[in-house]
């Protein structure tokens, strides 16, 4: 049997998206995403927070980084990978994170270069 790797999240942005290019030129975004809930400790609820590494690629990566800012709301749609590499000093990581397949805006603070009373319409620049 195979396995389904599948991961929908919605939290907020912990920082602006950074976006490098590949070698290739492929555009390459990163961000963290802080997703919060409540727990029950002790019969008190208290507010938890977890924080995921979030890639991206392409126009994926080119949308996010033009139109989303740290503390944005978004919806994820992706995979969870893990991948092997060896740092600046040598030694040998390893990082788990989401790759994002789609990216929902769902709040933004950002401002972007969009005119007056236009709104980023990601079905527009990108093809999820």
């Amino acid at each position: 049997m195979r396995g389904l790797n599948l991961v929908l999240l919605a939290g907020n942005l912990g920082s602006d998206p950074e976006i490098r290019y590949a070698a290739s030129g492929t555009p390459v975004g990163t961000f963290s995403l802080a997703i919060s809930s409540k727990i029950k400790s002790e019969g008190k609820e208290e507010d938890r927070v977890e924080w995921v590494k979030v890639v991206c690629f392409t126009a994926v990566a080119e949308s996010c980084s033009k139109y989303l800012g740290k503390g944005d709301a978004v919806f994820i749609m992706g995979k969870v990978r893990t991948r092997k590499f060896t740092d600046k000093d040598g030694t040998d990581k390893k990082v788990t994170e989401i790759v994002a397949d789609r990216v929902q805006f769902l709040v933004l603070k950002k401002k972007s270069s969009e005119g007056p009373g236009d709104s980023p319409r990601v079905d527009d620049d990108v093809p999820f």
